[in-house]
């Protein structure tokens, strides 16, 4: 009622691009949650803080492979790269006017959307794996079609 009584459309109430900023800095957050919970859940990953620490990790497991995976993904590294830069540069695409914003926000919603679906599949991955008794002769759950005293066991 208040939106119409003022005369407003719904777009002049939301910031679309402050909207895709900050769902690029909550999407990032998200993956630093997720190593949290893998620090706090598996002692061979208690030093990790951030999620950007699997780089460093050596050991070879289908966890370590998927989440390295990630990280190498050309999306995630654009969402990294995007919320570092995000806040200490003039708003992307406001230099080519109405048409360059459009474009851009597009652009941010694409990596918005595919690094939500990553969190998903990691998600979705770690409760498989945490849900699961999984027999030493069984096939592995992290999908790699090995038994799982070969893989992750």
């Amino acid at each position: 009622m208040w939106i119409s009584k003022a005369n407003l459309n719904l777009n002049d109430l939301i910031d679309k691009q402050y909207l895709l900023y900050s769902a690029l800095s909550r999407i990032y957050s998200c993956y630093d949650k997720i190593s949290r919970y893998l620090a706090n859940h598996y002692p061979e990953y208690s030093d990790i803080k951030y999620f950007q620490d699997f780089e460093k990790i050596s050991t070879k497991s289908s966890m370590v492979n998927i989440i390295k995976e990630v990280l190498n993904d050309k999306q995630y590294k654009l969402l990294n790269e995007l919320r570092n830069d995000i806040y200490h540069n003039l708003r992307a695409g406001a230099l080519h006017g109405d048409e360059g914003l459009k474009y851009y926000n597009n652009y941010l919603f694409i990596i918005v959307f595919e690094n939500t679906k990553k969190i998903f599949d990691l998600i979705e991955y770690l409760s498989i794996k945490s849900n699961h008794k999984v027999g030493r002769n069984e096939p592995c759950p992290c999908g790699s079609r090995l038994k799982y005293k070969k893989c992750c066991g």
